[in-house]
């Protein structure tokens, strides 16, 4: 294999032009990088008509990481058969991949430059009513048809196999399960919060949720998932949804990319005072949010038990009671996982734009303590939960 280089904007141009037919033979290229981090190189090629791709290019380290995270550039397929895959599923919400080369660890990818990042958006107190019928649709076909109940025996444990991802999913469990519960050094929290965080380190029964969720996580392999499905892995319009990314893409258990996408939702609802000052317009948003995060859990279960219904290939697997009890238990995982999302954004090292745009550090204060009650709770309590709808009662009350 030939060593590893680092694209420069003009080699991701060449890199764009010899593996699609989109520009042209005369087309004169210009490539900016729109996203160079200690992960990532990632370009936009353009040219001269305005017709554009992203050129991405895994890096082979992961900077700040602990010395057992060594994350391989492996990550770029596990991300271009994930987005394929699932792309292959649904492919009105998933960015398309136009090539993927080994050598170079590097995607293309259709430029989704006509929509705009679900988290930037809702920072900027936009709304996108369709955004619960798209991701449950992606979700619940996703979930469906890479799981027992649509896949034969053998194939699905090859699938599972090819997915293998031990060091993205050890960076997973450790930024879930571990550090957010103890004094790690990689926490980054404000003192004023260390109180309510030594609360969580010693409480015995948060951990023995957090034990039992992680252990699903490792060894519940029930369908492909993404990984990584929060606001900041989805692009989105007045009337398109698409999922990005796929980097840390796994068989695992169902409840923790719909949970996790439930998370990300609730920790932006616990943001709003901090983002939006005027009372009226924050309580429009957060009425949308709550409808938004309902109607994803709502969908999601109507829609995987209709597939179930129709297209169970196993026949042990047809039993509609079983079915049902099966959906019952992948919304108590989701909220689980939804209270593990929450807490890591918090206490943990990989901060989010939510909090962090909150200028007035009191306000912002009162929001990361009331998402680390909640996610505290949603810890506790997911196992007695039958609906995201009790949690977001709790929210309410808590407004009141």
């Amino acid at each position: 294999m030939p060593a590893f280089s680092p694209f420069t904007p003009e080699q991701a141009a060449i890199f764009a032009n010899e593996h699609s037919a989109l520009f042209g033979e005369h087309s004169q290229l210009q490539s900016v990088a729109v996203g160079i981090n200690t992960q990532n190189r990632v370009f936009r090629v353009k040219n001269q008509f305005g017709t554009s791709l992203i050129v991405k290019q895994v890096l082979p380290y992961v900077g700040g990481a602990g010395e057992s995270w060594v994350p391989t550039q492996d990550r770029a397929r596990i991300e271009a058969e994930l987005l394929k895959i699932h792309g292959a599923l649904v492919p009105e919400h998933v960015v398309e991949v136009l090539h993927y080369d080994a050598d170079a660890s590097a995607l293309l990818l259709e430029d989704l430059n006509q929509l705009q990042l679900l988290r930037t958006g809702l920072i900027g107190a936009r709304q996108y009513p369709l955004l619960a019928e798209h991701i449950s649709t992606y979700l619940a076909h996703c979930s469906f048809y890479t799981s027992d109940f649509s896949l034969d025996g053998p194939f699905k444990k090859a699938r599972t196999a090819q997915f293998l991802n031990p060091q993205l999913c050890l960076m997973t469990e450790e930024l879930f399960f571990t550090d957010p519960y103890c004094n790690h050094d990689r926490n980054q929290f404000d003192m004023a919060l260390r109180p309510l965080v030594q609360q969580l380190w010693f409480d015995e029964a948060v951990k023995a949720e957090v034990a039992e969720l992680k252990a699903k996580f490792e060894s519940c392999p029930q369908a492909l998932l993404h990984g990584d499905l929060q606001i900041g892995s989805i692009f989105v319009g007045s009337e398109q949804t698409k999922v990005i990314d796929g980097e840390y893409a796994f068989y695992g258990p169902i409840g923790f990319d719909l949970g996790n996408f439930l998370g990300s939702l609730l920790l932006h609802y616990t943001a709003l005072p901090g983002l939006i000052a005027d009372p009226a317009h924050r309580q429009l948003q957060a009425d949308y949010l709550r409808q938004q995060i309902a109607q994803t859990e709502a969908l999601f279960c109507q829609k995987f038990l209709a597939l179930a219904v129709r297209e169970t290939k196993d026949i042990a697997l047809q039993s509609e009671l079983y079915q049902q009890r099966f959906v019952r238990q992948v919304v108590k995982d989701a909220l689980g996982y939804a209270g593990t999302e929450m807490l890591r954004r918090v206490i943990g090292q990989q901060k989010v734009a939510d909090f962090s745009t909150i200028k007035d550090k009191r306000l912002k204060l009162q929001c990361e303590t009331v998402a680390i009650e909640l996610g505290r709770k949603l810890l506790l309590q997911h196992n007695d939960l039958t609906s995201v709808s009790t949690v977001l009662g709790w929210l309410q009350q808590q407004q009141s």
